[in-house]
């Protein structure tokens, strides 16, 4: 199976869950403008369409145009209040024991998928209480890893997009194995009360 075919594969299922998706640079940034590789340092991970944040895709005929276009094009879920969706990135070990110290040890049965580089992601549902509401982006970092909160105005690169490294992000449990959970109510307060958040992490052990 081709690159192409699998990212169609992948959205057909997407867009039955009404996932709002975008396209994303590819990890080594073939097919790119000049623009665009002057100002982008995150190969694989910046939404190269105007407007991408606020214009749903609801079609497969629309990511099959997006292909035509960018066919090593990487695939990511937009976030926030219009898509209904967060993500919570945890990078590296320091990553996981940040995660662990703000959830109280919880373990989170929802949609998640392995991100290249020995890390993991969450994808959380907004829940219908707080529709609307803004969802500001939170960081942690300690010197083992960080854990991201990700919201408003962004998206997640989803799998089988190919990471910089050219490594494929994948699932750990995908939409169709299990439902996705209402996110918890100290990310959501976490979230919705601040504004971007960057904390560093000290004192973890």
């Amino acid at each position: 199976m081709t690159y192409c075919e699998k990212i169609i594969q992948s959205c057909e299922k997407y867009l039955k869950f009404n996932f709002w998706l975008t396209p994303v640079c590819s990890f080594d940034h073939e097919g790119m403008s000049e623009q665009h590789m002057v100002k982008c340092n995150s190969p694989g991970k910046a939404a190269i369409l105007k407007g991408w944040k606020t214009i749903p895709c609801t079609s497969i005929y629309t990511i099959q145009k997006w292909l035509e276009r960018f066919p090593k094009m990487n695939i990511g879920l937009v976030l926030g209040k219009n898509s209904g969706y967060i993500a919570v990135d945890i990078d590296l070990k320091g990553g996981e024991k940040i995660f662990e110290i703000l959830s109280g040890g919880i373990k989170y049965h929802t949609w998640s998928y392995r991100t290249p580089g020995d890390g993991r992601r969450l994808i959380f549902k907004i829940p219908k209480q707080n529709e609307g509401c803004i969802f500001n982006r939170c960081q942690f970092e300690n010197e083992d890893g960080e854990c991201t909160f990700m919201g408003q105005g962004q998206q997640s690169v989803l799998p089988p997009s190919v990471h910089y490294t050219g490594e494929e992000y994948s699932w750990i449990v995908s939409p169709e194995e299990c439902k996705c959970l209402d996110a918890p109510k100290w990310i959501v307060e976490m979230m919705i009360n601040s504004e971007d958040i960057n904390t560093t992490y000290d004192g973890l052990d």
